[in-house]
């Protein structure tokens, strides 16, 4: 439910911050309208950084610590790594190079992780396969 709730919430986020930006390139509005276009795009940025932020907080302090299942700490890793990868999709300037690092960082350990996982050889693949491409 958790995952279903930031994923509703995040993805109506980074739907308006891709229209705003298709509007802002192909627009020949005046700089008084480009400048409201702007603020939106800010104000969407903070608001997808922050629920992104909230919901990776949330997993590596309290839900990955608590789990002894290495299917869901798999789960919950991939998690945390798609709300990276999300946050990189609408950074810009000098933090969005530090946080792509993080971000290949995180799915480094995902993807150990997940070939850690003690399954049949053909369930494995298919849970990487998951893992790696079900968005």
């Amino acid at each position: 439910l958790l995952s279903n709730a930031f994923k509703y919430l995040v993805n109506s986020l980074r739907f308006s911050y891709r229209n705003i930006c298709a509007i802002e390139e192909t627009s020949h509005y005046d700089s008084t309208r480009l400048t409201i276009i702007k603020g939106l795009k800010e104000k969407l940025y903070k608001k997808i950084d922050s629920c992104c932020n909230k919901l990776i907080k949330l997993l590596a302090c309290d839900l990955q610590p608590n789990t002894t299942s290495k299917e869901i700490k798999a789960f919950l890793k991939k998690l945390e790594a798609d709300y990276y990868r999300y946050r990189c999709e609408v950074a810009t300037g000098e933090g969005r190079d530090a946080l792509i690092e993080e971000t290949s960082d995180v799915n480094l350990r995902l993807f150990k992780l997940s070939s850690m996982l003690k399954v049949r050889s053909s369930r494995k693949n298919c849970l990487i396969l998951i893992l790696f491409v079900w968005d």
